[in-house]
């Protein structure tokens, strides 16, 4: 929301439009490497870090709800629950954000 802001704020800024440019370029990549390592960790029984890599997506992403990402990891977040004996809901990945 705040790269939106910014963008209407000074939307004909070249220097503006790169660094948020720059900025999401990076969230996409972090995102991405979170998901591959997520992977590798459910390859390697690692279900925890699993847990972790998905709520790292989670927390990038939680003023996007409706994003396909946070939609995955949240799923993924539930297939850990179940895989580590969890009850629904114990992961609380944006306990300390609300």
């Amino acid at each position: 929301e705040q790269f939106e802001a910014t963008e209407y704020i000074k939307m004909n800024d070249p220097l503006v439009m790169f660094y948020i440019r720059k900025t999401k370029e990076a969230l996409n990549k972090t995102i991405e490497e979170s998901f591959l390592k997520a992977r590798r960790d459910i390859e390697s029984l690692k279900y925890s870090s699993a847990v972790t890599s998905y709520c790292t997506i989670v927390r990038l992403l939680y003023r996007k709800p409706n994003d396909e990402r946070y939609k995955r990891a949240e799923k993924g977040i539930k297939d850990m629950e179940e895989k580590l004996g969890l009850d629904e809901g114990d992961v609380q990945c944006l306990k300390e954000i609300k």
